[in-house]
């Protein structure tokens, strides 16, 4: 007797592990397809220059800024002029444009006080100021994205 009434608890038990299993696996479907995006509209690069490391360099650093601070981070770099889109009080812009020599920082309110205007006046007009005409402005940005993980984190202590 006590044979069949086993039965019917394990079917119930593998159901419910099939459940939880597609739920799961639908789950982390969800968590890449976010991040996909997220990465995507935090990144345009008309000048197609970046090479695929630094670009995942750039998705990391915006998933740390969101995941830890909860910042957004936008880096648009263009053959044009960089013109600031409209940006929320949580978003960290950086506009480039290496053809124009042209370099735009913009920091959330909260974040910029800290920081200090003159270390954003400084990021845009002489962090990049001789590595437009080397063509090395990639691994200076890479490094700009350091340094202002260095100083968010010098202040959050």
């Amino acid at each position: 007797m006590a044979g069949r009434n086993l039965h019917p608890l394990l079917k119930g038990l593998l159901m419910f592990l099939v459940f939880a299993g597609t739920a799961v696996l639908f789950w982390q479907h969800y968590e890449n397809s976010l991040t996909k995006i997220q990465n995507k509209q935090s990144l345009w690069d008309q000048t197609k220059t970046l090479t695929p490391a630094q670009k995942e360099i750039i998705y990391q650093y915006g998933q740390f800024l969101r995941k830890n601070y909860g910042y957004k981070l936008i880096i648009k770099i263009t053959n044009e002029r960089v013109y600031l889109p409209r940006l929320d009080k949580r978003t960290i812009f950086i506009g480039l444009s290496p053809r124009h020599y042209q370099v735009f920082v913009t920091l959330p309110p909260i974040l910029e006080k800290a920081l200090g205007v003159q270390f954003v006046h400084y990021l845009q007009t002489e962090y990049f100021k001789d590595y437009f005409a080397q063509d090395k402005w990639p691994q200076r940005l890479l490094n700009c994205l350091k340094l202002i993980q260095k100083r968010i984190e010098q202040i959050a202590g």
